[in-house]
């Protein structure tokens, strides 16, 4: 019978330590609305300690919300083009994925930032939906 030595199995405690990502953000939730249909039910997720290398490795932004809720399966991009596979035609009316962000009711809308300029605090929401702005005034 062999014995483990204890400064042995401290070694691989560590060990798989590091290799594990850092989970220690905030907790938030992740949603996405297409065009015609939820692609993405309320999803919570917690954020890493750790940069995004999209966003130039900024801490806590919506941009590691969604990589996370979507397993990777959007445009990543700051100006997001195409999420879990669907994309909006942006020559029709200007269409485009809006953002709001927010918690408590209090949700804000940007049309000149992207999921890298918003960092999320525990309790906040993204809501990621199809929108358009139609000629001649643009609103959305």
């Amino acid at each position: 019978m062999r014995k483990m030595v204890p400064g042995t199995l401290a070694g691989l405690v560590v060990a798989a330590a590091l290799a594990a990502p850092a989970y220690a953000g905030p907790t938030v939730t992740v949603r996405v609305e297409g065009q015609s249909a939820t692609l993405l039910e309320r999803t919570t997720v917690t954020l890493p300690d750790t940069g995004y290398a999209v966003c130039g490795n900024k801490v806590g932004t919506v941009a590691q919300a969604l990589e996370i809720a979507t397993g990777g399966n959007w445009s990543r991009n700051p100006f997001v083009q195409m999420i879990l596979g669907e994309t909006p035609d942006f020559n029709a009316d200007s269409g485009y994925w809006a953002l709001w962000n927010g918690s408590g009711g209090d949700y804000v809308f940007s049309s000149t930032e992207g999921v890298c300029d918003r960092v999320m605090a525990a309790g906040d929401e993204a809501l990621l939906l199809v929108d358009h702005s139609p000629p001649p005034n643009f609103q959305p």
